[in-house]
């Protein structure tokens, strides 16, 4: 048998099919659940960086960084074997194929490190709002609330091209 008939043999794969959709199913579930998860800290840490606080701001500044600029598989070893490695969780099976025990860090890991870009798509977003569509909101002090959705749905839009592309990196 050459090499490329090696290759592009490729009779095995119906014996790993399972195998290959358990590791779907898992990374699909496990990147949904964790950009859910982050949604809440990246909000907070959003606004953090946009208030007239500088202790706000630094704290969230530093948080951000440091995610932003350690590698993910380093945070993902220093969640499991760090604060899990102390704590117990209960093992059992998930959808018969997910063990809790490993898929709870992991979903922690990525939800810490998701946050931190997502609160820059945020935080991105909102600025992206022009300055008259913000002050028109203001003026009009008996709308207030209509103009508030205006705005966030202004800003909704212009942060969700990024939230996808955080999602994709995951």
């Amino acid at each position: 048998m050459t090499l490329w008939q090696r290759m592009t043999d490729f009779s095995f794969l119906p014996d790993y099919a399972p195998y290959f959709v358990n590791g779907i199913i898992c990374t699909l579930l496990l990147s949904v659940v964790s950009v859910f998860v982050a949604i809440i800290p990246a909000l907070c840490l959003a606004l953090m960086r946009l208030s007239k606080s500088k202790i706000l701001r630094g704290i969230s500044g530093a948080y951000i960084q440091l995610f932003r600029s350690t590698p993910l598989l380093v945070q993902l070893f220093i969640v499991y074997f760090g604060p899990f490695n102390v704590i117990t969780l209960p093992s059992y099976k998930m959808f018969g194929f997910i063990d809790t025990s490993i898929f709870i860090p992991g979903v922690v890991a990525l939800a810490l490190n998701s946050s931190a870009y997502v609160a820059e798509s945020i935080r991105a977003g909102i600025l992206a709002v022009a300055k008259g569509q913000t002050e028109a909101a203001r003026a009009k002090r008996e709308m207030i609330e209509a103009n508030l959705r205006l705005v966030i749905k202004f800003a909704k839009k212009s942060s969700n091209r990024g939230l996808g592309l955080d999602f994709s990196d995951l």
